[in-house]
């Protein structure tokens, strides 16, 4: 009976330890449960960053490559500038000597007054202070103010009400 009696102990100590390893490991189990769904958020979360992330990288690419083409094509306008700029220092340097070769070919000339201009102006000077006095007293007859008109072509501009409007009216039709 001891023996049962000890059996029984051990039986209920062992399903009593069993018990409590059970409920800490449910425990346990729960809290991982929980990280493990806080962990799949934040892996979720990261995975949309990293998805931006890499559309951004992708457009960024792009960008980068567009720059690049562009910037290939300035290089080549640029050198076909300089190469322009070659053509035309040259074309301008054999010009200079062109020019540089004529003209010694040229004699200077001493330098005379021209006895025809003074005659010219001599006729000129009159004629055109006549012209200048005839425009300034065309030009006073017209500021002049005008002869006073007869009294039917003369007008006068009035303000008046509409009721002072309708009076005119009113003495004129009388008339």
């Amino acid at each position: 009976m001891r023996a049962v009696f000890i059996l029984l102990v051990s039986v209920t100590v062992g399903f009593g330890f069993l018990l409590s390893d059970n409920f800490h490991t449910r425990e346990e189990l729960s809290q991982i449960k929980a990280q493990n769904t806080l962990l799949i958020r934040e892996n979720v979360v990261l995975r949309n960053e990293r998805d931006a992330a890499i559309a951004n990288l992708v457009a960024i690419r792009q960008e980068v490559v567009q720059l690049a083409e562009k910037n290939t094509a300035l290089e080549m306008h640029i050198q076909k500038l300089d190469s322009d700029i070659q053509h035309l220092q040259i074309q301008n340097t054999n010009l200079q000597n062109k020019v540089d070769g004529i003209q010694p070919l040229e004699s200077p000339q001493p330098s005379r007054p021209n006895p025809i201009g003074p005659a010219l102006l001599l006729p000129i000077f009159p004629a055109s202070i006549a012209v200048t006095y005839l425009f300034v007293r065309k030009k006073k007859q017209q500021t002049q103010p005008n002869q006073v008109k007869p009294d039917e072509q003369r007008r006068t501009s009035v303000q008046l009400t509409d009721r002072e409007v309708q009076k005119v009216i009113e003495m004129r039709r009388a008339k």
